[in-house]
């Protein structure tokens, strides 16, 4: 039986001398992005719907959005756009969240799939968190975000 080491741990105990890990990658404190927008009207697929900034070298550990019953339709894509270093991804948080049937609450670490992709991504640069809907929405509503990061 082989005994195995994750990046971490190889500097800690394999490394000669020790590499010293990233103060957010073993004791660094959460922090929290906190935004809300309340539409006036339907939001339609042509809308884009710029929340909160992340700050450069944050890793994402989780991401949750809070939102009103948008009508009988309606679905969002929450992401970030290009921040000159790491590409947009339109839906690495939650892709075709639908937020059309009820009121309700979303957490990015209860979801499975390719909707995950953002959890523990790392942003080398401040970068622009968007919801996009992917379905149009037949009502306002409000939807609430935060954003769970460390800094590394």
């Amino acid at each position: 039986m082989a005994t195995l080491y994750g990046v971490n741990a190889t500097k800690r105990d394999v490394t000669v001398p020790a590499v010293k890990i990233p103060p957010g990658e073993i004791s660094g404190d959460i922090q929290v992005a906190y935004d809300q927008y309340t539409s006036t009207g339907a939001v339609t697929t042509s809308d884009t719907i710029k929340m909160m900034k992340l700050p450069a070298g944050c890793r994402i550990h989780n991401v949750v959005m809070n939102f009103t019953d948008f009508g009988t339709t309606g679905a969002f894509n929450v992401g970030f756009e290009d921040n000159g270093v790491e590409a947009a991804d339109a839906d690495a948080f939650f892709a075709a969240a639908d937020v059309n049937t009820a009121a309700g609450t979303l957490s990015m670490i209860n979801v499975s799939g390719a909707a995950v992709a953002g959890l523990f991504a790392e942003l080398s640069a401040e970068t622009q968190v968007v919801i996009v809907p992917s379905t149009n929405t037949t009502a306002a509503g409000t939807v609430k975000l935060a954003v769970y990061y460390s800094v590394i």
